[in-house]
């Protein structure tokens, strides 16, 4: 005997709408009938109604049944569109009359119009149930393909300078933001308060710095490039020239091109950020961006970056102790005394000083204290608290012995070190929460979403290579397209 489970799978489109089906069991003793079947929720429509009847498991038909439900649907599809529907009746075979079509594919039964009446409350039931909530379901920018932009979607400048001949912009394609905007607050950096200024150790630059330009030429490709630099001194390290290469090579073009002309939405947490290209919108992760941003840095401006000085020393054994004092140091008693540790991260840096100063800005006076950092970015600090596991991780997890290997995890730690994290600010928001910014003063909140904005989205746009593994691992999510945007308002 067929069951209406292997009916649905063995149809052709079982596999479309298994997602979208609902379960009907029904059951009238007034009427002597059952009812069992599955039918598509308000989220699945098509242009021809499907209707599978089957009455004793006999396949047959029934007009009156399939109007009576698909005027049921009519409150919740679009017009002219229709449900998918397979229904299994069972009534007593004295009820039923066959005689209406000489093929007796079409059917009567006794008291038609009380059992249909049912039929069509108990699915309407349903999809008032149904429809209290709904599952959406999201996916990684083409996960396993390329990544794949319309190529009708074209820059709005382009679109200017087109002859008259051009097709027509429906107003469901029409880009209606320029990437080249730019908000006066981005000239403007908010300014943290005496009290949050005052948390932690602050690095100053040594150098000045110069409002971030916002690049959208696609004929060129700039190069990342950290602070301001006088003069630029070549690489010519092989393992370095080689990092490079590798970035470049795995970079995703279109992704490239995707940055490159975005248009900032804004902030949805500390994590996770809203851009827009042509008439799509994305989520990206920001965590994820900025770590591959940073390390991007590291290496294309090997031996070139800019100078954070501290304003006070810090001293990396007292760093190195407050490190093995967190859980994820991963310190046991096995591993020793954790002052001894702590020592010898001091001298172990210590020899590494001339390299740390020539190559990556790292400065340690004679003392072990650490009086500098490397500026990787115009108008961003990286999170202080950060600084303790950053010292730990340079001497515990960075490979010294093999050239390349020694450069790649130590750009690895330095980004991890730089990156925007989530846990930042945790403790900024719960402080301030409830108090009023005084005269002058901005809020902690808007700072760092200025910082997200104008300092690290302006660097995605000039800088980043996005590599191809971000169209795989959720790093950036299609959520809407103006297209079927248009679609679902035209139901309403």
């Amino acid at each position: 005997m067929t069951t209406g489970k292997s009916i649905v799978e063995q149809s052709g489109i079982g596999t479309i709408i298994g997602m979208e089906l609902l379960e009907v069991e029904h059951e009238d003793k007034k009427l002597s009938f059952s009812c069992h079947g599955y039918v598509t929720n308000a989220n699945y429509s098509m242009k021809k109604c499907i209707f599978l009847l089957f009455i004793n498991h006999r396949l047959v038909d029934s007009s009156s049944l399939r109007k009576a439900l698909d005027s049921v649907y009519q409150a919740y599809l679009p017009k002219n569109m229709h449900p998918f529907i397979y229904l299994s009746i069972e009534i007593a075979p004295q009820n039923i009359d066959v005689n209406v079509h000489p093929t007796k594919h079409e059917v009567h039964f006794l008291h038609e119009d009380a059992i249909i009446s049912s039929i069509q409350a108990a699915i309407e039931t349903k999809l008032l149930g149904a429809n209290s909530s709904r599952t959406y379901y999201t996916q990684a920018l083409l996960p396993g393909a390329p990544v794949s932009l319309d190529s009708k979607e074209e820059d709005p400048s382009s679109s200017k300078s087109s002859g008259t001949g051009a097709e027509k912009t429906y107003a469901h394609h029409m880009v209606r933001t320029d990437s080249r905007e730019q908000k006066l607050d981005a000239f403007v950096k908010p300014v943290q308060s005496s009290s949050s200024a005052d948390r932690t150790t602050q690095p100053i630059r040594s150098d000045s710095a110069q409002p971030m330009e916002t690049s959208t030429s696609d004929q060129t490709m700039q190069m990342p490039s950290c602070g301001v630099q006088q003069k630029k001194r070549p690489v010519k390290l092989t393992s370095i020239l080689s990092l490079q290469e590798e970035v470049q090579e795995s970079m995703h073009k279109n992704l490239r091109e995707m940055f490159q002309f975005h248009k900032f939405v804004g902030c949805v947490n500390k994590e996770f950020s809203l851009m827009q290209h042509q008439t799509k919108l994305y989520l990206v992760n920001t965590t994820k961006l900025s770590h591959e941003l940073f390390y991007q840095l590291m290496i294309f401006d090997f031996g070139n970056y800019g100078i954070l000085r501290l304003s006070e020393p810090a001293p990396i054994y007292d760093l190195a102790l407050l490190a093995l004092d967190l859980e994820e140091s991963g310190w046991t008693k096995a591993d020793g005394p954790k002052t001894d540790l702590a020592q010898y991260i001091v001298d172990f840096l210590k020899s590494k000083e001339e390299m740390l100063s020539d190559y990556f800005s790292m400065e340690i006076d004679e003392d072990g204290n650490l009086c500098t950092l490397p500026l990787l970015l115009d108008h961003y600090i990286p999170n202080m608290e950060g600084l303790p596991m950053f010292v730990l991780r340079l001497a515990t997890e960075v490979n010294w012995d093999k050239e390349k290997e020694c450069f790649h995890t130590f750009c690895k730690e330095t980004s991890e070190f730089y990156c925007f994290k989530p846990s930042m600010f945790q403790d900024l928001q719960s402080e301030t929460k409830g108090s009023k910014a005084q005269d002058g003063e901005v809020s902690e909140e808007k700072t760092w979403k200025w910082t997200v904005e104008h300092t690290l989205f302006s660097a995605f746009r000039n800088f980043l290579f996005p590599p191809k593994t971000f169209a795989e691992d959720s790093s950036i999510l299609q959520i809407a397209n103006l297209p079927d945007l248009y679609k679902v308002f035209e139901r309403c």
